[in-house]
C-alpha cells in the first residue's frame, strides 16, 4: 500500500466513510438523545407522555367498569342461583377473576423492557 493509499484510507476513517454509526446508550426508546423530561424539537417526549396519560385514563375507566361488573355479577348470582349454591358460584366466579388477573399481570411483566 502506497503512502497516498494510506492517507486516503486514514481520511476515510476520520470522516466516517464506510463506517456505521453506533447507537447511543443514552438514547430513549423513541430514539431521542435528550435527557428525561426535555422535549426534543419533534415533540416525541411530549407525545410519549400523552400516550402514557391516555393509557392511565383508559386503565382507570377499565378498573371502574370491572368493579361495577363484579358487583353486577354478584347480584345476578344472588338472584338467579338458589341460596344453597350461591357460595359455590361466587367462589367459582372469584377464581375466574383471579386467574384472568394473574394472566394479565404475567403478560404485562413478561417483557421487562415494557416499562
Amino acid at each position: 500500500m502506497s503512502d497516498d493509499e494510506r492517507a486516503a484510507a486514514d481520511a476515510a476513517t476520520e470522516t466516517g466513510a464506510g463506517a456505521t454509526a453506533k447507537p447511543s446508550r443514552d438514547a430513549d426508546a423513541d430514539g431521542s438523545d435528550q435527557p428525561p423530561g426535555v422535549v426534543d424539537p419533534d415533540g416525541l417526549t411530549l407525545r410519549r407522555g400523552a400516550r402514557w396519560l391516555g393509557i392511565g385514563i383508559a386503565g382507570l375507566v377499565a378498573l371502574v367498569a370491572c368493579v361495577s361488573l363484579y358487583g353486577a355479577v354478584g347480584t345476578i348470582i344472588s338472584q338467579w342461583v338458589a341460596p344453597r349454591y350461591q357460595p359455590l358460584y361466587g367462589a367459582a366466579f372469584d377464581v375466574v377473576v383471579l386467574l384472568l388477573a394473574a394472566a394479565v399481570v404475567a403478560r404485562l411483566t413478561r417483557g421487562t423492557d415494557a416499562f
